[in-house]
């Protein structure tokens, strides 16, 4: 037992002096002692394509709600062509209508969550979509 007990103090000594730190060369101002840099990853900082909604999402937005509004607009009254979107008797259904598209943003928001290399090419397809729901309701107004 005595043994072991001179084994762990030769143990903690030799640590000790191997850990001594030259606090000349490891200083703040020549005041505090700082411990020696570690080698750490850099603080992770959000790049543009990382923020939730940055300007891109905010133009893909922008596109599919002004469609999305328009198209619903120019439908309400009319005979709609769209059985998605029309009751029994044909006529237009506007909150089956908005419903589909919120649907359709909220699904296109949690992909984008899900796999964000992705991001830049569903923007561009919701931005697309939109500026083709712009042209169906130009058509639209055209034929009232």
């Amino acid at each position: 037992m005595k043994y072991l007990f001179l084994l762990i103090v030769l143990i903690c000594a030799a640590n000790a002096q191997a850990q001594v730190i030259d606090v000349k060369t490891f200083t703040v101002d020549g005041q505090y002692p700082i411990q020696p840099p570690y080698n750490l990853p850099p603080a992770k900082i959000h790049e543009p394509s990382e923020r939730l909604f940055n300007r891109g999402q905010w133009i893909a937005t922008v596109f599919y709600g002004t469609g999305s509004t328009l198209d619903a607009t120019s439908s309400r009254g009319g005979k709609e062509l769209n059985p998605i979107f029309r009751n029994k008797h044909g006529q237009y259904n506007l909150p089956l209508n908005l419903g589909v598209k919120a649907g359709v943003y909220l699904i296109v928001a949690l992909v984008e969550k899900r796999w964000p290399k992705s991001r830049r090419s569903i923007r561009i397809m919701m931005g697309s979509a939109g500026v083709a729901l712009c042209g169906i309701a130009a058509h639209n107004y055209a034929i009232r």
